[in-house]
């Protein structure tokens, strides 16, 4: 009968009774096509089996839809448990995925779990669907062909470290593939217009996936009826108004997460590498860090950067009046073409990412970033030109405001090449200067702030010249000067010199015994202008900071271990607040702090505590144009680092600063 065909068959019958497979009419045009080779014998045996068959046929149709039929509304709503259940599950089980292995390994467990796991088991069946359907270009029945999505998939799998063989892989994935092609068609049908899986969710606990699985006919009047019936108990409008849909794409992005570094594959197939790349894209929030306007396209490239600048960068920056990228940026691009230039590099660095690939629009805006970087880099030596003339004559106004222009350019350019490093001839960390104190200038806080914060993670040792520079200055000020929640950095000067300070103490190997006592005296404000939210948030932000910079003294400084009370005290402490903070919508902005997200991953030992934080960051890093995702990956390191080190010493920190400095090699990692 042909061996290729054989195992298609046994491979489809564990997941298909006989009827189905022969009423399944994508199938039936397949075996059309490639018909497999019987002999006389076999073709005459069928014969006379289909005979005795439609004799049978007398009694009417099992009613497939009765199960269906007998559920009330009350049946399509999850329990509150199963719904808890799912958070946590987005919260523990992110760690369980870090390769293709590990998420092929769970699926394989996954298929026989009730309750809960039958929910999750929708989502990874069609999660395989979707990615080989993707690769084969096509929603029809997916290629089971050498170079078809099914086997590069496999061949993804098993070379991230599956000890399955390659057969036994693509054997399984396939039928994952059959079922999941189901899950998609019939979620699809349910949510239309909309593409939504939210419907897993509110599957009705007394019908089995086998029904939609296996059982339930794809096309016809029975699958019509059974759609009707979820779509008059209201399920795909539920599922939207309850926000389950949002908790459905958070599953699938997580689910989704360990097939991301799939790049290292490229040599099996660099066009079926392409395709998985396009497969795990997920289009950029428009209320995350960019609060995305459309702009008219009536103006000139310059216009359209500039007012998305103002109006979608700026308003993502912070939630704070005292907003630097506007009042340090805008007054001066009139008069500085460094500093407009850099406002267009920055604009067209994120406006690009909203513009569909391989359009003429986002060639334009490419070839535009990379011109006005270019201008704005040489106009940034005339800065430099005009800061010293205006010294030379003792022009004190000119002089401050070309420092002041000087601090916000390279503000936006180190930015960018965090951000974009390809375009960049430097790092980041290379473009980091010797800065001083300027009562007239912000920028140069922000600067200082990479840079204090970057060390924290960093040896003692000045492996870099940014590590070498004196940073002290940030602390220079009155009381009230010091205490102000800065706008875009989201602490206080005098939380960002304490921070330094512990680095400078623990170089010197100094314990100062007022350190904490100084970080605990600190008195954060924000001004009375602000909306009572904004300022709730920027002050609940500000306190993580001092709970990070206080676990950060007393385990570089004072060289406590993780075991210690008052770390597992403080630790507990600040992933409460972090876990409380906006991480998406209108109140999440560039406040958001990622250097405490990471003190607080290095410093607990509770798995669920290390993974909700990650969660966190993996969902901001999959919908914004950030560091996060640099940062989520540093955290793993950090995680994965101290659960090899069979015993921490009371240098367990730089031991951990030491790895983490080879794992990043000469690509330093912005942590702000």
């Amino acid at each position: 009968m042909g061996e290729q065909f054989t195992k298609d068959l046994c491979s489809r019958l564990e997941h298909q009774n006989f009827n189905d497979l022969l009423v399944d009419p994508e199938y039936i045009e397949e075996l059309k096509r490639n018909p497999p080779e019987l002999s006389k014998t076999s073709l005459d045996n069928l014969t006379e089996i289909v005979k005795v068959c439609k004799r049978k046929i007398s009694k009417p149709n099992e009613d497939l839809l009765a199960p269906l039929r007998k559920l009330q509304q009350g049946d399509f709503e999850p329990s509150p448990d199963v719904i808890t259940a799912l958070h946590d599950f987005l919260r523990r089980d992110s760690t369980k995925f870090e390769t293709p292995a590990d998420h092929y390994a769970y699926t394989c467990n996954q298929e026989s779990i009730l309750l809960v796991g039958e929910i999750i088991w929708r989502f990874l069946a069609t999660l395989y669907y979707d990615l080989t359907s993707t690769l084969d270009n096509t929603n029809q029945r997916t290629s089971t062909t050498t170079d078809g999505g099914v086997a590069f998939l496999a061949q993804v799998i098993k070379h991230s470290g599956c000890p399955d063989s390659l057969e036994t892989i693509q054997s399984k994935v396939k039928n994952w593939v059959v079922i999941g092609r189901r899950f998609r068609r019939f979620a699809n049908a349910i949510h239309q217009p909309k593409v939504s899986t939210g419907v897993f969710i509110y599957h009705p606990k007394g019908v089995s996936n086998k029904f939609i699985g296996k059982r339930l006919p794809m096309t016809g009047p029975t699958f019509d009826a059974a759609i009707e019936i979820f779509r008059e108990n209201d399920v795909h409008g539920k599922s939207e108004r309850e926000g389950m849909d949002d908790l459905a794409e958070k599953i699938t992005q997580m689910l989704l997460r360990p097939f991301s570094g799939s790049q290292s594959f490229q040599v099996m197939s660099p066009t079926m590498t392409r395709a998985l790349s396009r497969a795990l894209s997920r289009a950029l929030s428009r209320d995350g860090l960019i609060k995305f306007q459309s702009i008219s396209s009536n103006g000139t490239i310059e216009t359209v950067l500039q007012e998305f600048y103002i109006h979608s960068i700026c308003t993502g920056r912070t939630l704070l009046k005292d907003n630097i990228y506007l009042n340090q940026v805008l007054p001066f691009v009139t008069n500085f073409k460094a500093l407009l230039w850099a406002m267009y590099v920055i604009s067209a660095s994120y406006y690009k990412e909203y513009l569909d690939e391989g359009s003429e629009q986002k060639e334009v805006m490419k070839q535009s970033e990379i011109r006005y970087l270019r201008k704005a880099l040489e106009a940034l030596d005339q800065v430099s030109v005009a800061i010293e003339a205006a010294i030379t004559v003792q022009d004190a106004v000119a002089t401050r405001t070309a420092l002041a222009v000087q601090d916000a350019t390279n503000m936006l350019l180190i930015h960018h090449a965090i951000l974009n490093p390809d375009l960049h001839e430097r790092p980041w960390t290379e473009q980091l200067y010797e800065l001083e104190y300027r009562n007239y200038s912000q920028a140069n806080i922000v600067i200082a702030a990479h840079a204090i914060w970057l060390m924290a993670f960093l040896p003692l040792t000045d492996d870099y010249g940014f590590q070498t520079y004196n940073y002290s200055w940030v602390g220079t000020g009155d009381w009230n000067a010091i205490n102000k929640v800065h706008g875009i950095v989201g602490c206080s000067q005098g939380l960002l010199l304490i921070q330094y300070f512990v680095r400078v103490a623990a170089k010197r190997d100094m314990s100062p015994a007022d350190v904490i006592d100084k970080i605990q005296k600190l008195s954060p404000w924000v001004d009375d202008s602000e909306n009572d939210r904004v300022k709730e948030i920027a002050l609940e932000t500000c306190g993580a900071f001092i709970d990070a910079t206080l676990l950060y003294a007393y385990v570089r400084l004072y060289r406590y271990i993780l075991c210690e009370p008052v770390v597992k005290e403080i630790s507990s402490r600040l992933v409460s607040k972090l876990c409380k903070l906006p991480s998406s919508g209108r109140f999440y902005s560039g406040l958001h702090p990622a250097w405490c997200f990471l003190i607080a991953c290095a410093c607990t030992e509770e798995l669920e505590e290390y993974s909700s934080m990650l969660a966190i960051l993996d969902d901001i890093g999959s919908v914004n144009k950030s560091n996060v995702s640099d940062v989520s990956r540093l955290a793993r390191t950090m995680w994965e680092w101290k659960k090899n080190t069979r015993l921490l010493t009371e240098n367990w920190w730089e031991d951990m600063t030491k790895h983490l400095k080879e794992q990043m090699g000469t690509k330093l990692i912005c942590v702000t």
